[in-house]
């Protein structure tokens, strides 16, 4: 917040690097014309792939930087920030995520406003061997007070065993046309080390298929048309991305992302999806929407695949289609 404005609108477009010693630097996408940009980026380092480090006496110089994003010239640097990830740090974040707020300061030495992050300490999980058949091995075990002993908990309706799919009817031919909801053994799974093909993932991984989307806003003017993508993250875990569909505005993708749950996200957990427009220099954000996953449609997801359809907004929250997940 309270960014310098860069550009003559009063104005900047700011994105921020991330610095962390023994890795390479991340970038946030681009937030055009804001001082207050929201980027909702998710970055996870494996603390152990650094010879020298001690979790009880390492501490992590890290630096954060924004600039303003320029189309002709060199992009400016507003201001720099650093962050320091100490073991108290570290240790205090085990349990939930740490908010910190960094001071920018201006290569001139004056205050550039302030940058809001999230720290948090996830161990990670052991491998657990692949069942026997192409189905969960074992149900979700929900916490002794969820309700789970009779589901829906009173007071909450049935969760649908359908849903309808605005998307199925939509369909340009080179971005699908449409039809049946996939199951967990026909969605493309991202290239992860548990992927495994067809094989059904383990229990407490819960899988989110990008099924498709339409409506979606039209990225490259000239040719009437966008070469869309989607990127979900979640607060703990890495961005994780669908292939790119060519020249439509209903993309088809069927592509199944793998979010390993913790006993805490049982009870809510939200995944922040971003749609963008593929480009030879920068690509475009073309909307975005949020996935609310409740424990009602977690425990309804052990048994089936449930379909969810989430609305997509612009920058300027206006409608700009929806797309259709399955859980």
């Amino acid at each position: 917040e309270g960014l310098s404005a860069a550009d003559r609108g009063g104005t900047s477009d700011p994105y921020a690097v991330l610095s962390v010693p023994g890795f390479s630097d991340e970038q946030t996408r681009v937030a055009a014309g804001t001082l207050s940009p929201q980027w909702g980026r998710v970055v996870e380092y494996d603390l152990w792939r650094l010879r020298s480090y001690d979790p009880q006496a390492t501490v992590l110089e890290c630096e954060v930087a924004v600039y303003d994003k320029d189309e002709y010239t060199q992009d400016d640097r507003l201001g720099v920030a650093p962050l320091r990830i100490t073991p108290s740090l570290l240790e205090a974040s085990r349990s939930a995520p740490v908010d910190v707020t960094l001071s920018l300061t201006s290569p001139k030495g004056a205050d550039a406003g302030t940058v809001a992050a999230t720290v948090r300490l996830r161990r990670v999980m052991s491998p657990r061997p692949r069942p026997p058949s192409k189905s969960f091995a074992a149900p979700l075990q929900l916490p002794e007070d969820s309700g789970a002993a009779s589901w829906p908990p009173p007071g909450y309706p049935p969760f649908p065993q359908s849903v309808a799919d605005p998307c199925k009817e939509h369909g340009d031919g080179d971005g699908g046309s449409g039809g049946e909801l996939p199951s967990h053994s026909t969605a493309r799974h991202s290239a992860r080390p548990d992927a495994g093909g067809d094989s059904a993932p383990p229990p407490g991984v819960l899988v989110v298929t990008a099924v498709r989307a339409c409506d979606l806003p039209v990225g490259d003017l000239l040719r009437g048309q966008s070469d869309p993508y989607a990127v979900f993250s979640a607060v703990g875990y890495g961005d994780q991305r669908t292939p790119v569909v060519k020249k439509t505005q209903a993309p088809e993708w069927n592509y199944a992302m793998r979010f390993p749950l913790e006993a805490a996200a049982l009870q809510g957990f939200e995944v922040t999806i971003s749609v963008y427009d593929e480009d030879m220099i920068s690509d475009d954000y073309l909307c975005g929407g949020v996935l609310r996953v409740t424990p009602e449609a977690i425990q309804q997801a052990v048994s089936a695949a449930v379909p969810v359809t989430v609305s997509l907004v612009t920058r300027k929250q206006k409608p700009a289609g929806a797309m259709t997940v399955t859980l």
